[in-house]
């Protein structure tokens, strides 16, 4: 009986409940959308980070404050790592494996052939061992080839960096990992277009053999013979230190316990989990944020189902008093008021789901369509999760009740005389 009076009466001020139901749908579409698109986004980061960035994973760097960034690349000065610190680090309890890279100390300039042009910038150069590209598949043998052209490998982020920062903007065509495999690259070791320290003589040719996302982004990065023998005929002597140690730990648990191990050697650890952490909390604020906006426009959509409630019950004074006048007890009238509310609740929370639902999928779509090589096919930009959209409905809902409860409150106590009066 109740819920066919409520709907009844919803049909009676069908265009006042409409506009209500209209309301609120926005903010639940709005809602939906913002948080579901943080979520996604989220994801989509935490899949690229699990995936080139275990959380077991730790770079060990000297620690070197004492310079700006640009001047710590210009400067032959800089702090670096001994052999002997690389042997006691790999002595910490949990330390798995401690692979050192080592770097020329100055910022060289690379000339790089692409398509017919040659394209001149500064550059740090890295030597890594074998080990360090385990994301590859590059033999040991040719890696190690200590003959010119010396095999290269560059980080694939380098390439998105270029196709969407440098291309466009000098009017270049865009790169992929194909198109640059086995380009050339003369180096010109402690040769810098913007700094006047070239103490250059040398020029050193490499080529391009592979992608690694665990190689440094700072640079170009070559084996760690070929790096000795560049450092040996720039420097004239040996190279003996490391410029950092990737660090891998037996458990994610144990990583705390191995970083401060690391830092009381006077050295700078930096985890992935705390960059991981920090994402997260970044995430955090992004969806309380975007929330927030979404929660303003729910309240506007309650006051106005407080309003229509508020007139709904001023129209039906005499209903009111003819129900009283026939045994309807105060509780029924609240009841009677409260379900008109629930379904008002539920079907604009419905209407902004679906709506939601609908977009976000066009989203996905769209994005998909666009940005596949970047987002993988298990991605959803729009993470509209079904779990989280029956908790909207169930939101509204509730909010369409509890907006409607102090109107709901003033039917059931209002006197029959004195409604059949008004």
């Amino acid at each position: 009986m109740y819920f066919s009076l409520a709907l009844k009466n919803l049909n009676g001020n069908r265009v006042r409940s409409a506009i209500s139901m209209l309301a609120l749908a926005i903010g639940i579409t709005s809602l939906s959308l913002l948080t579901s698109l943080s979520s996604g986004v989220k994801n989509y980061v935490s899949s690229l980070f699990d995936a080139q960035s275990p959380l077991t994973e730790i770079v060990v760097k000297a620690q070197n404050n004492n310079f700006k960034l640009l001047q710590k690349l210009a400067s032959q000065d800089k702090k670096n790592i001994s052999p002997e610190i690389v042997d006691e680090i790999r002595k910490i309890p949990h330390v798995t494996s401690a692979i050192a890279q080592s770097a020329l100390p100055n910022i060289s300039t690379l000339q790089i052939g692409i398509l017919g042009q040659w394209l001149q910038t500064d550059s740090m150069v890295f030597g890594a061992p074998h080990e360090l590209l385990s994301d590859t598949n590059i033999s040991k043998i040719d890696w190690e080839s200590n003959q010119e052209p010396y095999p290269a490998i560059v980080s694939s982020k380098l390439l998105d960096l270029y196709n969407y920062t440098v291309a466009p903007n000098n009017n270049l065509p865009a790169l992929n990992e194909k198109n640059f495999i086995n380009t050339e690259i003369i180096i010109l070791p402690n040769k810098s277009t913007f700094f006047n320290n070239s103490t250059n003589t040398i020029s050193i040719r490499a080529k391009v053999i592979g992608f690694s996302d665990k190689v440094n982004l700072l640079g170009l990065t070559i084996s760690e013979k070929a790096l000795s023998s560049i450092y040996q005929k720039t420097m004239n002597t040996p190279l003996q230190d490391y410029y950092a140690i990737n660090l891998q730990v037996d458990d994610a648990k144990n990583v705390p316990i191995v970083k401060a191990a690391v830092e009381e050697k006077g050295l700078t650890a930096t985890s992935n989990q705390d960059i991981f952490n920090r994402i997260n909390n970044f995430f955090l604020f992004l969806n309380f944020a975007l929330s927030s906006l979404s929660f303003i426009i729910l309240i506007v959509a309650g006051f106005n189902i407080l309003n229509t409630f508020l007139a709904n019950v001023t129209e039906r004074f005499k209903d009111i008093g003819i129900l009283r006048a026939i045994g309807a007890q105060k509780s029924d009238i609240l009841k009677l008021f409260e379900i008109e509310a629930a379904l008002l609740g539920f079907f604009g929370s419905v209407l902004g789901v679906s709506i939601a639902f609908l977009l976000g999928t066009i989203g996905n779509l769209i994005t998909h369509s666009i940005l596949s090589q970047f987002i993988p096919a298990e991605i959803n930009l729009f993470n509209l999760e079904p779990l989280s959209q029956f908790g909207l409905i169930l939101f509204g809902t509730i909010l369409s009740i509890f907006f409607a409860y102090f109107p709901s409150q003033k039917a059931a106590n209002l006197d029959p005389i004195q409604a059949f009066s008004h």
